[in-house]
């Protein structure tokens, strides 16, 4: 009889331990299996900012009345924003 509790956590205990998975691979793996073709330029280049500073409202300059209830609902409804806004 006190084999059973026994032989019951040898076979938990193998069944367990052949469920173990791999490590995952190296982000230098991953990159080489799924863009094995892509050469990224030594240094990044961007055009400078703009020389004037961007105008307020300037999402309605596109005259399109959903486009304003969208950018409205977005402000409204967005928590990452409410969050970065609230009194901490």
């Amino acid at each position: 009889m006190a084999r059973r509790p026994a032989l019951a956590i040898l076979v938990t205990s193998l069944a367990i331990g052949g469920c173990a998975l791999e490590s995952p691979p190296k982000p230098d793996e991953i990159r080489q299996q799924s863009l094995p073709n892509l050469t990224l330029p030594q240094a990044w280049a961007a055009r400078a900012g703009l020389s004037t500073p961007v105008a307020d409202a300037w999402i309605h300059s596109f005259n399109d009345p959903a486009l304003d209830g969208f950018v409205t609902e977005a402000l409204l409804y967005n928590a990452d924003l409410m969050v970065a806004t609230s009194d901490q």
